[in-house]
């Protein structure tokens, strides 16, 4: 296949002249949306989520939902530490989360089957 200047066609009809201005007429109006954007943003917000699904895993009165007062037959094999958040103890196993357990933690969630 031969490309010289004279194959070269802008348009081979009207379909592509509005295709072709279309795209122009899109990268102009990107290009200023793009700079008015921060006029409409709103303010950046931290949100971290980390989950751990442990199918199978440790049980979770092995890791983060240990019974400190628990009879000994239901309390799991570790110790019970403090976190810092007053009143939530994590196993022993878990130190560097429980000191940096600051907010909130969502122990168990249930919902109503939608069937």
């Amino acid at each position: 296949m031969r490309i010289a200047p004279s194959d070269l066609k802008c348009c081979q009809g009207r379909r592509d002249f509005i295709k072709i201005g279309t795209m122009g007429l899109g990268g102009i109006t990107l290009a200023s949306l793009l700079r008015d954007q921060k006029l409409f943003a709103s303010p950046a917000k931290d949100l971290n989520c980390i989950v751990l699904f442990q199918l199978g895993g440790n049980s979770q009165v092995d890791t983060f939902d240990p019974k400190p007062e628990a009879p000994p037959e239901v309390r799991g094999s570790f110790k019970a530490i403090k976190t810092a958040v007053p009143g939530i103890y994590f196993s022993e196993l878990l130190p560097e989360s429980a000191a940096r357990l600051r907010k909130l933690m969502m122990r168990s969630m249930r919902a109503r089957s939608s069937t």
